[in-house]
């Protein structure tokens, strides 16, 4: 199956387009093992929607009971009240009893609203859940099919990369997407550790000139520098703790220079990239030149 016919397919399911032009029932079976492509039938398809014009009853029933519950509760802070109050002392055992055993009845009817109420507002969660579904379904060839949210990321990656891609077979662009994505999580990672490590080493980040960029922007500029920088250092290969004292060391040499912060932090970024020795003979011949 190539890119390009299942982008067609998806396109048809992500666009709602009735009729869906027929496409071969194996590989719809791949698309819904996949996960890129709910298939629902018919039967189950009118008894969704038989379910969710029952919502509006649902909801209002959801009134009712609140109404209930509040009459409930209304009832019985009035009967603690009188539990707790002056005369109470003076009421015989019998009424005692009477005002215990409905302040009892009452907490027990109050629970059981509380619980009603709660598995009612589950149903209509779940009834939403099931309008949203049914709502992107179109009909084809007795079922329905809807995209899913995986099917609606690789839709997306597929007309992107349809230029490219349209003659690809389908799983190898998959295995593709699954390595770019996997690389892309490794580097954000190590990215995130290096803006952690970072920062403290440099707290003058903290203190850039914000004069373009009113109140906010030393905030905002330190933190996209920390980034790039971080950004720059994961996608160097290699220990990531040689790495991050091969940065140390060039930004320790570049720190006399008279320079901007985001020059020294790039340059230390690309020096980083060298051995540790080139960085050390690199650092002091810098500073030769300095002196």
């Amino acid at each position: 199956m190539k890119c390009t016919e299942v982008r067609t397919i998806l396109s048809q399911l992500y666009d709602r387009e009735e009729p869906v032009t027929p496409f071969p029932s194996t590989d719809l079976e791949y698309l819904s093992a996949n996960g890129y492509v709910l298939k629902t039938t018919k039967e189950d398809y009118e008894k969704g929607v038989s379910d969710v014009a029952r919502m509006s009853q649902v909801l209002t029933q959801i009134d009712t009971e609140k109404s209930a519950e509040q009459q409930a509760k209304a009832a019985l802070q009035a009967d603690e009240r009188k539990e707790h109050s002056f005369q109470f002392h003076f009421e015989g055992r019998e009424g005692k009893d009477e005002l215990s055993e409905r302040i009892q009845k009452e907490t027990a009817a109050i629970f059981g609203e509380e619980s009603e109420i709660n598995q009612l507002e589950a149903n209509v969660n779940r009834l939403i859940q099931q309008k949203s579904t049914i709502d992107r379904m179109v009909a084809c060839d007795g079922e329905y099919l809807s995209i899913t949210g995986l099917g609606t990321l690789v839709f997306n990656d597929l007309s992107v990369r349809n230029y490219r891609v349209a003659d690809q077979e389908f799983p190898d662009f998959i295995t593709e997407i699954k390595a770019t994505y996997a690389e892309l999580r490794s580097i954000s990672d190590k990215a995130a550790s290096y803006v952690g490590w970072i920062r403290p080493q440099v707290p003058e980040i903290e203190d850039l000139d914000d004069s373009e960029n009113g109140d906010n922007g030393s905030v905002d500029e330190g933190l996209s520098l920390l980034w790039s920088t971080g950004i720059g250092l994961a996608k160097l290969q290699g220990d990531t703790a040689q790495i991050g004292r091969r940065f140390a060391d060039a930004l320790s040499a570049l720190r006399t220079f008279e320079s901007t912060l985001p020059n020294k932090l790039m340059a230390a970024e690309i020096m980083a990239a060298l051995s540790s020795q080139d960085v050390q003979i690199l650092g002091a011949n810098l500073r030769n030149l300095d002196e």
